[in-house]
C-alpha cells in the first residue's frame, strides 16, 4: 500500500511528491495564516508550482490518501490546518 498526499487550498487540488514536501509545505502554510497571510508556493502537477496567497480565512486541506496495489484508494486522514478563529490547528479524521 502506498500513501499520497495532496493539498488542497479553497477548493483546488495539489499533489504533493513525498512526506518531507508534505512537512514543508504544512510549515510555510502555517508560517503565511500566524502572519496574516502571504503567498505560499506549492507544486501544481509534475513540473509545475504555483504561488497562492494563504490568508487566516483560506480553507486549506492536507489530504493522506492510502492506495492499494490494485489501485483502489481510501482517505485515510483529512487535516485542517486552521480553525474557524483561523489560529488553531486541528484534526478530523475520516474513516
Amino acid at each position: 500500500m502506498t500513501t499520497r498526499h495532496q493539498l488542497v487550498i479553497n477548493g483546488h487540488t495539489y499533489p504533493l511528491a513525498d512526506d518531507d514536501r508534505v512537512v514543508d509545505v504544512k510549515h510555510a502554510i502555517l508560517t503565511a495564516v500566524h502572519d496574516g497571510g502571504a503567498f505560499v508556493e506549492v507544486p501544481a502537477g509534475a513540473i509545475t508550482t504555483a504561488e497562492v496567497l494563504v490568508t487566516p480565512a483560506t480553507a486549506v486541506f492536507i489530504e493522506h490518501i492510502d492506495v492499494a496495489d490494485n489501485g483502489h484508494y481510501e482517505l485515510r486522514e483529512l487535516e485542517t490546518l486552521r480553525s474557524e478563529s483561523g489560529h488553531d490547528d486541528e484534526t478530523d479524521l475520516w474513516i
